[in-house]
């Protein structure tokens, strides 16, 4: 886990990285660092298995989104 202030920089050789941990709890996943998107992905399988759903306000998605070759993919709930 990664913990950065206000006054450090985070500097790593590959966005690719091993989470290990997620809340607390003990996983092993591959993840990408793009600390420049606006938006993020997550399977919902993987969501609910490491976050309590239940204390989270989540609604349809006002939106669509695209892939890069620009097919849409469907989103099932957004967190604000």
């Amino acid at each position: 886990m990664a913990y950065i202030d206000t006054e450090s920089t985070l500097s790593i050789d590959d966005n690719l990285i091993k989470v290990t941990a997620l809340n607390n709890v003990s996983c092993s996943l591959d993840a990408l660092i793009d600390t420049d998107s606006a938006v993020s992905f997550v399977r919902p399988s993987i969501f609910s298995k490491f976050v309590d759903t239940s204390s989270i306000y989540m609604r349809i998605p006002s939106r669509s989104f695209k892939v890069i070759n620009k097919r849409s993919f469907k989103v099932i709930k957004v967190i604000n």
